[in-house]
């Protein structure tokens, strides 16, 4: 089943914290709906950042959901700057009195070849080598869902 589209206001107040985290105006021109939300909704967005193209993933859901935005923004930028695996930079995440989002840096993903997959699951296994004492939960887990 398609998501609904992508209401303007929504897209608006999206393109805006995009800008604001950016620090160059950023305008939506396209959205698509892609794989990857889950429970959430997920879409490319595409547009223009000043003169340039510029496109990230959002995942957007209702604003209850703004601390599990918050949680798996932090624990992206975790698993980013061990540096073991390639990991979307956090542009945004934020709320607005209805809904919730986060917003990454869009990756252009293909299919791994049998070396290429292995070099991946080399790099998985040492990031799971990476010591933190701050993994591993708190009041705002990624996994967690409101009210759970």
């Amino acid at each position: 089943m398609r998501p609904a589209p992508l209401a303007p206001a929504l897209a608006a107040a999206i393109g805006a914290a995009t800008g604001a985290a950016t620090g160059r105006p950023f305008e939506i021109v396209a959205v698509a709906p892609v794989g990857g939300g889950c429970i959430h909704r997920a879409w490319r967005l595409d547009g223009r950042d000043g003169t340039a193209a510029a496109t990230y993933f959002a995942k957007v859901n209702e604003a209850s959901f703004a601390a599990m935005f918050a949680a798996e923004a932090d624990g992206l930028d975790a698993l980013r700057d061990a540096g073991t695996l390639r990991v979307p930079r956090t542009v945004t995440h934020g709320a607005n009195d209805e809904e919730a989002w986060l917003v990454l840096e869009w990756l252009e993903l293909a299919a791994l070849s049998p070396q290429p997959a292995a070099s991946l699951g080399l790099a998985l296994a040492a990031q799971h080598r990476q010591p933190r004492a701050d993994v591993g939960g708190g009041p705002n887990r990624s996994d967690e869902r409101p009210g759970q």
